[in-house]
């Protein structure tokens, strides 16, 4: 029946409920590739700050593809801020220049993680890219040993910006499962040393390093993408996988480029291109300018002569 203004306080309190379900639906909400042979061994991802599961799936189609029927991933969406993009760890309120204090400043994702695996367990690995890293470091810090078997990351870091969440980290370091850290050293968003802290926290790391790559997973083609397989395959129980040796710039105390440098290296052909169009450009005007100039110049003259002789 229509609402009259005696039932509008009831009516808003209806939307208001009915905005909550909303709300809470879309945040719990998973998307999974699926098992077509099962028992399939499942694995939950974590998206990028900004992403979503959608886009993080669709970022991980090689990945996906290359794991084939006998593995499951289940995308996640994280409870901070909106459908256009999510986050897992919302920013300090103050900027980053501020940190937070709560060691349970990410509860709401701790929540909704604890309910995926509740209800889409057990899982066989937890695998986080970029902000997903510190969302899957920060649960393995709050589960049980054991929830996970092994653990993946590209573009890892320890939210060193949230000083609560880091403490509880640490305090559980350091951490038995094995655990895969991938890296690109043309990275400029969370650079080679934030990574390098983040792998020095596990006593079972295998370490792939891309001198090519950016700020991305792994792509066929380079050497770190099969590694990803070898280690996803690779029985870390009996003793028999072995991780490769941990190289100088995986280090935790090693130097790491910094943003100016990396940018230099990814873009120096541009920059090249750019300031030889702006000398063209300048030698052209330049030209041009002093070659107007003259001709005034001569024809002024011209005119003054055809005026003495008359």
């Amino acid at each position: 029946m229509p609402w009259d203004n005696s039932n509008s306080v009831y009516e808003m309190y209806f939307w208001l409920v009915i905005a909550a379900a909303v709300v809470s639906t879309t945040h719990a909400m998973t998307v999974s590739t699926g098992c077509s042979n099962t028992p399939c061994r499942k694995i939950l991802a974590l998206h990028g700050g900004g992403q979503t599961a959608i886009s993080f799936m669709e970022q991980m189609g090689d990945i996906i593809n290359r794991a084939g029927d006998e593995y499951e991933f289940v995308f996640a969406n994280g409870p901070y801020g909106n459908d256009a993009g999510r986050l897992w760890i919302e920013d300090p309120p103050g900027g980053k220049g501020q940190p937070t204090t709560d060691p349970g400043w990410d509860v709401e994702s701790t929540n909704l993680l604890d309910s995926v695996v509740s209800e889409n367990g057990p899982f066989y690995a937890i695998l986080g890219y970029s902000q997903g890293t510190a969302a899957a470091l920060s649960y393995l810090s709050h589960v049980d040993a054991g929830t996970f078997e092994v653990a993946i990351t590209f573009c890892s870091y320890v939210p060193s910006t949230h000083e609560g969440i880091e403490s509880r980290i640490r305090a559980a370091a350091p951490y038995k499962i094995p655990m895969f850290v991938y890296m690109g050293q043309l990275d400029f968003i969370i650079d080679n040393c934030q990574s390098n802290v983040y792998g020095s926290l596990f006593s079972n790391v295998t370490r792939a390093t891309n001198p090519d790559g950016g700020h991305e997973p792994p792509a066929p083609g380079e050497p770190t993408f099969d590694m990803i397989f070898t280690f996803l395959e690779a029985d870390h129980t009996d003793g028999s996988y072995t991780p490769p040796a941990i190289k100088s710039y995986e280090e935790v105390d090693a130097d790491c480029p910094n943003f100016i440098e990396v940018i230099l290296q990814l873009y120096w052909p541009w920059l090249v291109g750019l300031v030889l169009l702006i000398f063209g450009c300048f030698a052209c005007c330049w030209r041009c300018c002093c070659t107007n100039k003259g001709q005034s110049r001569t024809g002024t003259g011209a005119e003054q002569e055809m005026v003495t002789d008359q």
